[in-house]
């Protein structure tokens, strides 16, 4: 295994096209990330809003 990122300034344009994708699946996948794919989700106080992030 070759970690990428390891380096700098090594394989930049790959990183950062491999981390764009990955974002696009994310949203695709997620959608918006408010902690419902947590342990427990919404219901069990993971939610993340601007409000609960302020204090963070």
């Amino acid at each position: 295994m070759n970690n990428l990122a390891a380096g700098p300034q090594r394989r930049v344009d790959l990183l950062l096209a491999m981390n764009a994708k990955l974002n696009r699946l994310i949203d695709a996948e997620v959608g918006e990330d408010r902690g419902q794919m947590l342990p427990g989700g919404i219901d069990a106080g993971w939610e993340v809003s601007r409000e609960t992030m302020a204090g963070a």
